[in-house]
């Protein structure tokens, strides 16, 4: 029996699941008419990726275009992804995911075979687009390492033989210890090796937040690393979406830019902010933080026209949470601001702030620099306002030292946006 090779295979079905995912309608249609356009889609990605494939003994075969041949049928998954009826052996051959059972040929049932990887070891190595990692089931040791290593490279066959120049990471689920009363993440904490844009360090709750990092050439490593301290009574757990984004795309972030958002209005929070009560003893802020947001400028309005203003308001609160709190000196609940309308000698605003160049509020009082307890251009203000920038492309920057001893309880920041 002939075999074909699983490099082949992955770009095959890297290729199949492309197609599928612009099929946005897909829901909308009939089953009969889904698995007719599955089969139409998966044959016509063969034919475009089949060229010579090597046989049983590596010789080359001219390769069959029907599916029968290939022993591939479309399925859903029991969460409506598309994937493969495949024997549960040859799933885990490929790297694929078993979800939900399928009927092979109307007379055996196998598995839906989802080919996103999903990776839950410690100290193993990505190549495949799409691969998640999660955390070890039996969770991690106190006192550990867990590494995954992201390989680039354009010899990669399921990198499609393209240089990659991006890895975006989607954190699903993210959760760890805490920093500690200093805001520095002392007993865990996640870093990032070999990226060629700087990325801090974080710890606590980051679920639903993202990274792109830079790739320094198409041939180097970029290792994720968790270090777990000597905390044995704290839940860890973690599932990210890692994407390699090829060169020639036009979706990738702009440079010095570790989160990049593609939407015109929305809310971007600060790494560990979350809606609780600010405490001395738990702060969500953390320390060594520098890092860009960057907001890719949309069309907007019932026009479609090219927005000028960048708009952002503290998000709306119901536990007891501050939306804005970035380094207040003790009990004070007023604004702090320094920049182009206000002198940083009194150190105001000089180790930690929230950077919106041009910022201004709704009279005209403008300031770079925004830090204290309310989101303000006027340094004392008792009350947040909003800020704007006409600077663009549209970036903020938060800028946080290694020193928050004194600092107050902070959270860091929750803010909507809006761009017009």
């Amino acid at each position: 029996m002939r075999k074909f090779d699983v490099p082949q295979l992955h770009s095959i079905l890297d290729g199949y699941m492309k197609m599928v995912k612009k099929t946005k309608w897909m829901d909308k249609m009939g089953k009969a008419l889904q698995s007719k356009l599955l089969r139409s889609v998966l044959s016509s990605t063969i034919k475009r990726h089949s060229t010579s494939i090597k046989g049983g003994h590596n010789e080359l075969v001219e390769p069959r275009m029907d599916i029968s041949f290939w022993n591939l049928v479309p399925c859903y998954s029991t969460h409506t992804e598309p994937g493969l009826c495949l024997s549960t052996a040859i799933c885990a051959a490929i790297g694929g995911t078993p979800s939900g059972s399928c009927m092979y040929r109307m007379s055996m049932s196998k598995t839906c075979c989802i080919i996103n990887k999903i990776l839950t070891t410690c100290s193993a190595n990505v190549v495949a687009n799409n691969t998640y990692w999660q955390s070890p089931l039996f969770g991690v040791d106190s006192g550990s390492l867990c590494i995954m290593a992201l390989h680039l490279n354009t010899g990669v066959i399921r990198q499609n033989l393209q240089p990659i120049c991006q890895v975006r990471l989607d954190f699903d689920m993210f959760s760890i210890a805490q920093p500690n009363t200093n805001s520095i993440c002392a007993t865990d904490v996640f870093r990032v090796s070999g990226s060629l844009n700087p990325v801090p360090p974080i710890c606590g709750d980051n679920s639903r937040q993202h990274m792109y990092l830079t790739s320094k050439s198409t041939a180097r490593n970029i290792q994720l690393i968790f270090s777990i301290g000597a905390a044995p009574t704290i839940d860890r757990s973690w599932r990210m979406k890692i994407s390699l984004l090829p060169c020639h795309v036009d979706y990738l972030a702009p440079p010095n830019c570790l989160q990049y958002i593609t939407e015109s209005t929305g809310t971007v929070k600060s790494f560990n902010w979350k809606d609780v009560a600010p405490s001395a003893t738990s702060p969500r802020q953390l320390a060594d933080q520098d890092y860009q947001i960057c907001f890719r400028t949309e069309l907007v309005g019932t026009n479609q026209q090219v927005p000028n203003t960048h708009c952002l308001t503290e998000c709306l609160t119901t536990n007891g949470g501050l939306a804005f709190s970035v380094s207040r000196i003790g009990a004070d609940v007023t604004s702090s601001a320094g920049g182009t309308g206000v002198t940083v000698a009194n150190g105001q605003c000089a180790n930690d702030f929230l950077f919106v160049l041009g910022g201004f509020d709704v009279l005209g009082n403008f300031n770079d620099r925004f830090c204290g307890n309310r989101l303000n251009p006027t340094p004392g203000a008792g009350t947040s306002t909003p800020i704007c920038s006409k600077f663009k492309p549209f970036v903020i920057r938060y800028v946080t030292d290694g020193s928050e001893t004194g600092d107050g309880s902070n959270n860091g920041f929750c803010l909507n946006f809006v761009q017009f």
